[in-house]
């Protein structure tokens, strides 16, 4: 007979828990304190010391070459002219010169009264308006997402922002696109506060307007953004009680229209013809119709290319913004489940997407596309990484249903748009070639290889695990996670930080400089124009006019209705279209002086006796260019003497010295001819063309004294010159002839 307990039946044995290894790395980062306010008080407060310590070190220096365009010594000036106008002399517009009403009645004029009133005229307080303005872009983007979504966004956000050199950069120039990213911000801001009272949605309103009308007309892309977060919150009851809230229109309308009309009788009635000039010059006149509008491939074109001059610079914003934006359509994948949310998280999604999609699209179709445009994308990206990476350290949400049709347009394109970008950034660093046809095709196929792994890993992860664990064992731990985010904050910081050690380990002057030095070398009565007019006049009493030649249809009457004396014009394009327009002003004008301005030759020519304008006619030359004047008429000998008599009471100078030198070398008095470059270095240290200069001097002494210890001296000089000009092949080939290797 068999025993009771062998006819027992075996029970299930119930599964035991399995309980996930806590990382030392999760338990650090359960430290009370990284949730405290202190905490919170200290992060805030390095990140943004670090961002006003990167912007205002070395502020009076040459901007980096972080773009092809010679906007960033060319264009901030213009933007501070009439406020440097308005202290100096007390006077906005000088000569009446109002072609300009965008710069002239702008935001960065306001702000630049401000700064100027407070600390003083010069290149470091003009940049300093840049500054203040872009630390307070960095605030108020924080402090609106913090009010939406977790500390820990809004940090990443923050740093993501405030460690990007590209916005720092620019965020060192007052442009007019620094100004508008503020008020947009600002704007931003104000409708996040918004939520819990309606009535700041006027401010916004105020800010949105004041971003178009008095920052950059350009800033209009933002329209679209607004429009649709209104709509979603006029809707949010309706399918509950069939009621609509025009409140949110009304309050948001109010502010933008009274901005709109204070522009319309501010700004364009008074100047009709100007501002529509203006607009319709930049629009479609100097660059004509959009090539990405004409055809398909041109589109196509447009599309893959754009962004070349930004995204490398800040490849793990950019990897992660587009990993939100996928996010953002994976979340919502419908256009019915997107109008059906009620939530704010929601609202300012659609915000920050539609901002940096509408603002792409519109900047990709243009044929002119500097860098300074791509500003505008900075903000959202930086946001949209932020909120990712706060949602990859939060295990993402989990989903019931596969991705809709919309996602994965959205996944196609932009992982078509990530592989061809690193395709072509890839033969770019290797100096190779490839067409764009090739590289999309191959980047089309990893999309859809991508795609379909992920589509199969979704599907396989579902059938494979069921329950509240499945979604448990899917996700990456909370150590592994906190990982991966610390080595991408640690690449961006490194990427960031080594551009910037790059350019602030050498920093030059040459603007700077030579800004000073024309202030020593003309009369207080010249007025300077031409392109880098602006730029060298910033730190000194000279008067200005903005003007640039390569306008779509020239004024014949310019230099007969404005008292210009001098132009400072770069070798080859304004300067071609200066002596093509006014041949008979061009044609006789004298080169005063030359400088190397960001390693770019710049003529300053006086004209004033050729103008037909008797103010500019009745212009004294100074002693130095007199000096000039002698040396351009075969008197050597009393321009020698001149120049000699102005650096004894000028001994702080650059031209004046080189042109000393020039005198020397032709007299072989190799010896005075290198004190004289070494006096000009010492005003300037960190032109390369004194150096290379010197060291031709060297050469030329040693050749003569025989004495070997100055060809150790030019190869000194040689190195130093390329240094600060790596690009100059020529000095690079002789100086490696001298030195045998």
């Amino acid at each position: 007979m068999k025993s009771k307990g062998k006819k027992k039946k075996k029970q299930a044995t119930k599964p035991k828990e399995v309980v996930a290894k806590k990382s030392a790395l999760t338990e650090f980062f359960k430290n009370p304190l990284f949730s405290s306010k202190a905490f919170e008080i200290v992060l805030f407060c390095v990140i943004i010391g670090l961002a006003f310590l990167s912007g205002v070190l070395f502020l009076s220096a040459d901007p980096p070459a972080i773009s092809w365009s010679q906007d960033v010594a060319t264009d901030p000036p213009q933007y501070t002219y009439f406020a440097r106008n308005q202290v100096m002399w007390g006077d906005w517009d000088l000569f009446g010169h109002n072609r300009f009403p965008f710069f002239y009645k702008s935001f960065t004029s306001a702000v630049s009264l401000i700064v100027f009133s407070v600390f003083g005229l010069g290149r470091f307080q003009a940049n300093l308006v840049a500054v203040i303005l872009s630390l307070l872009t960095m605030v108020f983007l924080f402090l609106a997402l913090r009010k939406v979504f977790s500390v820990r966004a809004a940090f990443l956000s923050l740093f993501f922002l405030g460690m990007n050199f590209v916005f720092l950069m620019y965020g060192r120039n007052p442009f007019l696109e620094i100004s508008a990213s503020f008020l947009l911000v600002l704007g931003f801001y104000f409708m996040v506060s918004s939520f819990k009272n309606n009535v700041l949605l006027i401010p916004s309103g105020v800010c949105f307007a004041g971003g178009i009308f008095f920052g950059k007309t350009m800033a209009a892309f933002i329209l679209p953004a607004c429009a649709v977060v209104l709509l979603l919150w006029m809707f949010e009851r309706f399918s509950s009680d069939r009621k609509i809230d025009f409140k949110p229109v009304a309050f948001f309308g109010g502010g933008f229209l009274a901005i709109t009309l204070l522009w319309i009788f501010f700004s364009y009635l008074p100047a009709k013809r100007e501002v529509a000039g203006y607009l319709g010059e930049q629009a479609l006149g100097l660059y004509g119709f959009p090539v990405a509008l004409q055809s398909i491939t041109g589109f196509v074109q447009a599309l893959f290319t754009f962004g070349r001059d930004l995204f490398y610079r800040m490849p793990v914003v950019f990897l992660l913004s587009f990993l939100g934006l996928l996010l953002f359509f994976r979340d919502g994948d419908t256009i019915r489940e997107w109008v059906r949310r009620r939530d704010h998280r929601s609202k300012v999604k659609f915000f920050l997407v539609l901002w940096f999609l509408v603002c792409f699209c519109l900047l990709m179709i243009l044929n002119y596309r500097p860098l300074r445009y791509q500003f505008y994308l900075i903000p959202p990206m930086c946001a949209l990484a932020g909120l990712w990476m706060d949602s990859l350290f939060s295990g993402f949400a989990s989903r019931n249903r596969s991705p809709k049709a919309l996602f994965w347009i959205a996944f196609v394109i932009c992982t078509t748009f990530l592989a061809n970008y690193a395709l072509t950034t890839y033969h770019r660093l290797s100096q190779k070639q490839i067409q764009l046809g090739s590289s999309l095709g191959i980047s089309l196929i990893l999309a859809l290889v991508i795609g379909a792994l992920y589509f199969w890993r979704s599907v396989s992860s579902k059938k494979a695990f069921k329950g509240e664990a499945s979604s448990r064992s899917a996700k990456l731990r909370l150590g592994s996670r906190g990982l991966v985010m610390l080595v991408l904050i640690l690449i961006s910081l490194m990427v960031n930080a080594g551009q910037y050690v790059s350019w602030a380990s050498s920093p030059t002057y040459s603007l700077n400089r030579s800004s000073v030095d024309l202030g020593k070398i003309l009369s207080k009565d010249a007025v300077v124009s031409g392109p880098y007019g602006p730029a060298l006049v910033w730190d000194n009493e000279l008067k200005n006019i903005i003007h640039m030649f390569g306008v779509t249809r020239p004024d014949p009457e310019l230099f007969r209705t404005y008292p210009i004396t001098h132009l400072a014009l770069e070798r080859g394009g304004n300067r071609d279209r200066a002596f093509k327009d006014y041949p008979e002003v061009m044609n006789q004008a004298k080169i005063v002086t030359t400088y190397w301005l960001r390693n770019i030759p710049v003529d300053i020519y006086r004209i004033g006796e050729w103008t037909g304008n008797p103010k500019s006619e009745s212009y004294a030359p100074s002693e130095f260019e007199r000096a000039k004047m002698l040396i351009d008429g075969g008197e050597t000998d009393s321009a020698l003497l001149m120049l000699e008599e102005f650096v004894s009471h000028t001994p702080d100078n650059y031209s004046a010295y080189q042109a000393l030198t020039e005198i020397y070398f032709e007299m072989q008095e190799f010896e005075k001819a290198a004190l004289s470059l070494e006096k000009a270095i010492e005003f300037n240290p960190t032109d390369f063309v004194a150096h290379q200069q010197l060291g031709s001097v060297y050469l030329s002494l040693g050749n003569q004294t025989r004495q070997d210890s100055y060809r150790q001296l030019a190869i000194e000089q040689w190195e130093k010159a390329l240094k600060l000009f790596p690009n100059n092949r020529q000095l690079a080939a002789q100086l490696q002839s001298i030195r045998g290797y």
